[in-house]
């Protein structure tokens, strides 16, 4: 009993002094109103500033692009071409965020969707600060004028007629004559002044003036046309098209193409007064440089009468030498 009612000691230890209980040991009291106060001040103020910065770069008026710039038109239609790039503008991303906005306009995307609408070989897109958009392009040639000796054609890259131009004039043709000498039955001498022959010489230069640099094909096989209508093939529109290009490139200036029997072979007249005679075939490359090498190495060029590359692994040419 004695040690049952005896007074148990208690464990306990010294603290040294100046001890505080560590902060995370220290009780949690409640916010004060006021500290609650300035969290949601603090808060607001952040949300309001990122808010108003937000509408300020991406909704604000004086970062929409209202000045577009295009450079490079020739067939493209410019009223067209700016109703498209304004359709793309005012698309907006998840129905707020729009396109014509400095910030936020897509560059790939138009430029995307402009090459896949439009036939054009170079296209460059830049923005300039802050609202100018400058667009400046290369048309792809895909048009040809189409001369069969009575009107002038524009002629797609499927080989169709696709707009009349104009009729050619009387004096784009060279009346050859001749005298004819006879005796009439009074037996006295009668002269008689025949047409021998008519050559059609197209005005290319005109015709740039009028509609711009196209390559021209004349069909001596002189067929009546109408729009709507096949004149040729669309592979050897493409191939007209790749000989242009490639003697452009080398400074060759082109008069005409003119077409003749068999089809497929065509005279390339060249404005300094010579004409080179290929083939419309998947070799034109081939040709190309077979002439473009004996023009550098092995013909003085103010001297050409003509070049013949028809036949592969040969070549043919008068003057030059």
């Amino acid at each position: 009993m004695k040690d049952f009612f005896q007074d148990k000691k208690q464990n306990f230890a010294h603290l040294p002094p100046g001890y505080r209980k560590a902060k995370h040991e220290l009780p949690e009291r409640g916010q004060s109103k006021s500290d609650r106060i300035k969290k949601y001040i603090k808060i607001t103020t952040i949300g309001l500033t990122f808010f108003g910065t937000f509408c300020l770069l991406f909704l604000h008026p004086f970062f929409q692009v209202t000045s577009i710039s295009l450079q490079g038109l020739n067939k493209i239609k410019e009223s067209e071409l700016r109703d498209t790039i304004n359709g793309i503008l005012s698309y907006k991303k998840f129905y707020l965020l729009p396109q014509n906005n400095f910030f936020l306009m897509d560059i790939d995307e138009m430029h995307s969707i402009l090459t896949q609408k439009y036939a054009v070989q170079n296209l460059l897109i830049e923005k300039q600060f802050p609202h100018t958009l400058n667009i400046s392009l290369q048309e792809k040639l895909s048009t040809i004028i189409y001369d069969n000796g009575e009107q002038y054609s524009l002629v797609d890259a499927n080989g169709k007629i696709s707009e009349i131009l104009r009729i050619v004039d009387d004096n784009e043709w060279r009346v050859i004559r001749k005298t004819v000498s006879s005796t009439n039955e009074s037996g006295v001498q009668v002269n008689t002044d025949m047409i021998v022959s008519r050559v059609h010489t197209p005005n290319y230069k005109n015709l740039t003036k009028e509609i711009g640099e196209y390559p021209l094909v004349y069909d001596t096989r002189q067929r009546t046309v109408s729009k709507g209508e096949q004149v040729l093939d669309e592979t050897s529109v493409k191939q007209v098209i790749e000989w242009y290009e490639l003697l452009k490139k080398i400074n060759v200036p082109i008069s005409y193409f003119q077409m003749e029997q068999p089809v497929g072979e065509i005279t390339i007249k060249i404005d300094e007064g010579w004409y080179i005679k290929a083939k419309l075939n998947d070799k034109i490359l081939e040709q190309f440089q077979v002439f473009e090498f004996l023009l550098k190495e092995k013909i003085e060029r103010s001297q050409i009468e003509y070049i013949d590359v028809r036949f592969p692994g040969r070549a043919f040419w008068v003057g030059g030498e």
